[in-house]
This record gives C-alpha cells, sequence and structure tokens, in this order.
C-alpha cells in the first residue's frame, strides 16, 4: 500500500476520502495483517496513512479533515510513535496502558509544549489508537483516561489583537495587494486560510459581501466587507491578471511572510495574521457592545467563543478610569 504524501506546505492534499476507501475495501485480515506490520516495525508513513483514513471516516466535517488538522495529526501519530520507541515500547504495546499514556503527556508538557499542543497530540495519539483498534492490530487504550493539562492563559491573552493605531501604521505601509491582505482580516475577520484561498467569484462589491465557502469545520458563511475593502478590492481587481481565480494569488505560507514582511517595514510588533481577526471581533463588540453580531460576522458557532471580546472591551477600562 502506498503512504499518503502529507504535504507540509499548502496546495491540495492527497484525498483523504480515497485513503480511506483503500482501507475500508481492504480484506479485514489483511489490514489486521498490514497494520500489525507496522506497529511492529513502527512503520511512521503507514500509521499516519492508517490514522488519518479513520479520522476522515468519523469526521463530522462537511468537507472532511483539513489541511491543517491533517498535517497536525501526521506530526502528532510520528512523534507518539517516536515517544514510544524511546521509551521500550517499540510495538506500540505498553504493559501499563493508563501510566504510559499519562507519562507521554507529562513528558510534553514538561517538554515546554504549550496546553493547544499537548491537547492536538493527545487526540492524534487517541485517534492512533482507534485506529489499531479498528484494524484489529492491537487492544490497548493507553490514552482512555488521560486529559491535556488545563491551559490557564485567557484565549484573548495569547495574541492580542492590533490596534487601531497600528492598523494605520500597516496600511500606510502596504501595497494595493497587502491592503486588501490586512483588512480581509481586520475588517472581514477572516482567517488567513480564508483569505488565502478567497476567489473572485466569491466577492460581491455591489452587495458589499464576501462568501466564505471553506470554513473552519466545512463551513459556509456570508460577510459583510467594509466600504473600505471593498474599494480596495476594486484598485487591487484592476492590476490582477485576467485569468486570476484567487484575490491574492498567494497561499497561506506565503501570506504569512508577506504580512510578517509588511509588520516589520511597519515597524508594528508582529503577532500573526490571526490577530487581524481578533481586531475585527474587538471592534465590532465595541461598537455594538453584542455578542451575536460578533459571532455572526467572525462565523462563530457559540456565543462562548465569541464572549472573548466582551472581556477586552474598553468599556470596562473608561469606567474604572472614571472613579
Amino acid at each position: 500500500m502506498e503512504s499518503l504524501p502529507i504535504r507540509a506546505a499548502d496546495g491540495p492534499l492527497a484525498s483523504l476520502a480515497d485513503r480511506a476507501s483503500v482501507w475500508v475495501n481492504l480484506d479485514p485480515s489483511e489490514r489486521k495483517r498490514r497494520v500489525a506490520a507496522a506497529s511492529r516495525d513502527c512503520d511512521e508513513e503507514v500509521l499516519v496513512d492508517l490514522t488519518l483514513a479513520w479520522s476522515e471516516l468519523r469526521s463530522s466535517a462537511r468537507g472532511g479533515l483539513s489541511v491543517h488538522t491533517a498535517r497536525a495529526y501526521a506530526k502528532g501519530v510520528r512523534d507518539v510513535i517516536r515517544f514510544a520507541a524511546e521509551s521500550a515500547n517499540p510495538r506500540l504495546r505498553p504493559r501499563d496502558c493508563a501510566s504510559w499514556g499519562s507519562l507521554y503527556v507529562r513528558t510534553l508538557a514538561e517538554g515546554g509544549a504549550s496546553a493547544s499542543t499537548v491537547q492536538v497530540r493527545l487526540t492524534a495519539a487517541r485517534h492512533l489508537y482507534s485506529a489499531l483498534r479498528w484494524a484489529g492490530a492491537s487492544d490497548a487504550d493507553p490514552f482512555q483516561e488521560v486529559s491535556a493539562p488545563k491551559d490557564l492563559t485567557e484565549p484573548m491573552d495569547k495574541r492580542r489583537e492590533y490596534s487601531s493605531e497600528e492598523l494605520e501604521c500597516l496600511l500606510r505601509q502596504a501595497g494595493t495587494r497587502e491592503t486588501v491582505a490586512v483588512l480581509l482580516g481586520a475588517h472581514a475577520g477572516l482567517r488567513i486560510g480564508e483569505a488565502a484561498q478567497l476567489e473572485w467569484g466569491d466577492t460581491d462589491l455591489g452587495a458589499r459581501t464576501i462568501r466564505v465557502r471553506d470554513g473552519k469545520g466545512g463551513k459556509e458563511r456570508l460577510v459583510t466587507a467594509s466600504r473600505s475593502l471593498c474599494e480596495a478590492l476594486e484598485r487591487h481587481a484592476q492590476g490582477a491578471p485576467e485569468n486570476a481565480e484567487r484575490v491574492l494569488g498567494l497561499k497561506t505560507r506565503g501570506l504569512r511572510s508577506a504580512f510578517e514582511r509588511l509588520c516589520k517595514k511597519a515597524e508594528v510588533d508582529y503577532r500573526g495574521f490571526h490577530a487581524l481577526r481578533h481586531s475585527a471581533g474587538h471592534r465590532v463588540f465595541a461598537q455594538l457592545n453584542d455578542l451575536g453580531n460578533v459571532a455572526e460576522h467572525l462565523g462563530h458557532s457559540s456565543l462562548n467563543t465569541a464572549r472573548r471580546y466582551a472581556k477586552r472591551s474598553d468599556a470596562l477600562r473608561q469606567a474604572v478610569e472614571d472613579w
């Protein structure tokens, strides 16, 4: 069986649905034989392939696993396989399941991994062992009762939004395409992958809307575009190639690099493209004082996710200042 080529960079990922179909259609005894051999030999490629196929089968997202999630799971599977080899568990058959699973998570945490990274690694490890059990190659479940350490840092404290002054500095230094990129994040609230994948056909400047077709979890949403974003899109369209499909013409990695260079040029502390989205959420809440509007604009499925912007509201700070 050929292993699934996991792309570290952007671009189309080999169809996980196709790979899942290959595993499903194998004779159960043959599937068990191949997975048992891969487990015995710590064959990372086969075990990554198996885990991603199993995860794809059980994904509730409309579009299945995203490239980002698949890449994170692949890295997590490789990590736990190597940990098993280093801890005298080369066949992924721990003698003391619960203790070994806890040791893995503890080692990650003590090694400096963030709480979110530990959680992703733990999820990948659980999926690996679920896939092994599905194939009939193991009955071990070392992560059943293991939990990741709690993240005590507030989400908004991890990556602060760009202030209005910082955004002005960025826009003063930005070219036409860079202006569109900044406003897609800071006004429309698009994630970096959504901005990179945005096509001209998904923009309606007359109606001042942008359609995000494949957002987080495969969800589609319609976003209201600001007047300044529409104007920037019009200027950018004038210089865009006639056959251009994507608005920015950059993949995610290229967009990230371009934005980092812009921050350096504008002498603005680079806090990632996603902090532009935080700026959009903060501004909506500051103007409307309504979490429902924040959730609608950013495409949150829950008000609890949007609630973080209420904690960053200037109203409390201003009220206390007047005491």
